[in-house]
């Protein structure tokens, strides 16, 4: 059935009152955001996922990515780091070398030239990342 395919939210009988549309708009954006909250990867043919506020670094290394999260455990699975990029929100990850991704909000300190996250691991910055990473932490800083 067609239906299901586009996954309806609420069914609304007209007339419409705003309180009912403005309710399912309500839900309608808490799964969305529900949604990109959760990283999906693969790993042994399996999909597997993971809370996004748990990352605290990818680093890709030969088509190999290894995920940092919080608790110490680092994941790994095979992909490409431009597309793990697509998958994180902008407004907390960021892309400070060809090869590493971090979320802000583990950086414990930051200089021009590398970041050090909160277990303890010290990430260069590329040169030429080095405007749009300070950019992107003075904002971050804002929020």
């Amino acid at each position: 059935m067609d239906l299901f395919q586009c996954r309806p939210l609420d069914f609304l009988v007209k007339p419409l009152k705003y309180s009912e549309v403005s309710g399912s708009l309500e839900t309608m954006k808490k799964r969305h955001i529900i949604n990109k909250k959760i990283f999906v990867y693969s790993s042994n043919k399996t999909a597997k996922r993971i809370p996004v506020e748990n990352i605290m670094y990818c680093i890709s290394q030969n088509k190999q990515i290894t995920m940092a999260l919080h608790t110490g455990e680092h994941i790994q699975f095979r992909g490409k780091l431009s597309d793990t990029v697509k998958k994180l929100p902008d407004m907390t990850f960021i892309q400070i070398h060809k090869s590493y991704l971090i979320n802000l909000n583990y950086i414990s300190e930051y200089s021009a030239d590398k970041i050090k996250m909160t277990d303890g691991t010290v990430l260069g910055i590329s040169p030429s990342k080095k405007k749009e990473v300070k950019v992107k932490f003075m904002q971050y800083e804002l929020l």
